[in-house]
């Protein structure tokens, strides 16, 4: 039912639409659009009562906006009840995404700790921690589900361990390792599960297992790495070998 009528309001716009585009419109036709109107503003109220945030059309300036759905809170009452003092609790901060489990409008959390210039996310499969690349600082937090700092490794530098651009995060299940590509540092760190510096892969160059300004990393369960190797224009895929050997 969702669906139809969805899609009713689709072809009602597309009809609205083309009833206001006439440069003389006679009475006939502006009664048509006002018709229209009413019929599609009562459509998108009775499409927005699911679950979500819900959608509106603005009878003034025919532009959509949206606002918190009531139907969760009507059939979970004591979950919405619960998040929303849990947020009450929360300290004031700006600029960093949070949403809430079934999907109500976003709102804003962390930014305190996570500071300049947030590049990469990714939740570790272990703990469910969120890990977090600062490409500015040089540093990779780590923060529970809750939004409260847990950890942070990584320093500036060319040493072990040390970042001049950290990107992308990833995990592999196989070794139980954690990945950060490092774009100025054309290479790949790699850390055990607690943030200790391990090894690193690659190095600057166009050969296999050598990089050129790799950001995006992801894994998959036979423990083969996944690379996007920017200023390379390629993807590369493969397990590979410490710089030392590459």
């Amino acid at each position: 039912m969702r669906k139809e009528r969805h899609q009713q309001a689709l072809n009602l716009s597309q009809e609205l639409e083309q009833a206001l585009t006439h440069d003389h419109p006679h009475p006939g036709q502006l009664q048509e659009a006002g018709d229209l109107h009413a019929t599609l503003m009562k459509l998108l109220k009775q499409t927005s009562t699911a679950k979500g945030p819900r959608v509106t059309l603005d009878s003034a300036s025919l532009t959509l906006s949206t606002s918190t759905s009531t139907a969760e809170a009507e059939e979970h009452p004591q979950e919405v009840r619960e998040e929303e003092e849990d947020e009450r609790h929360l300290p004031p901060q700006e600029h960093n995404l949070m949403y809430r489990r079934k999907g109500s409008l976003a709102r804003l959390r962390w930014s305190r700790h996570i500071k300049e210039r947030p590049a990469g996310v990714a939740i570790s499969p272990w703990t469910s921690d969120i890990f977090v690349t600062g490409s500015d600082t040089c540093r990779v937090q780590v923060f529970d589900p809750s939004g409260r700092q847990v950890n942070s490794f990584g320093s500036r530098g060319h040493g072990d361990g040390e970042f001049l651009c950290p990107i992308g995060v990833a995990f592999s299940l196989v070794s139980q390792e954690v990945f950060i590509t490092d774009k100025w540092k054309h290479c790949i760190h790699v850390f055990d599960t607690e943030g200790n510096f391990i090894r690193q892969l690659g190095r600057k160059g166009k050969g296999f297992g050598h990089f050129s300004a790799p950001e995006g990393i992801t894994t998959d369960r036979h423990g083969n790495i996944y690379v996007a190797d920017t200023c390379n224009h390629r993807v590369q895929v493969g397990v590979f070998l410490p710089s030392k050997y590459s």
